[in-house]
């Protein structure tokens, strides 16, 4: 890197607080309880939504996993 005059720059990591707990929306049950054990499939599905910087933008990935069988079932993407 001396020899080609390369110099590295840091990363730091961008933090967004994404919860907001004061709202007036309906709030399901939990009706897992954190028991992700299925005895058959399609008795639960579980499913989560993270982003991801790209050189275009963020890139948002949202996804649905059958807790039997611990596939994705279903996947989205979006920028």
């Amino acid at each position: 890197m001396k020899v080609n005059d390369l110099v590295p720059v840091g990363h730091y990591r961008y933090y967004v607080n994404t919860t907001n707990s004061n709202h007036k929306y309906r709030v399901f049950e939990n009706l897992l309880e954190r028991n992700f054990v299925a005895d058959k499939p399609n008795q639960a599905w579980v499913g989560d939504i993270t982003y991801i910087p790209t050189a275009e933008g963020w890139l948002y990935l949202a996804t649905v996993i059958d807790i039997f069988s611990r596939r994705v079932i279903a996947q989205s993407d979006w920028l």
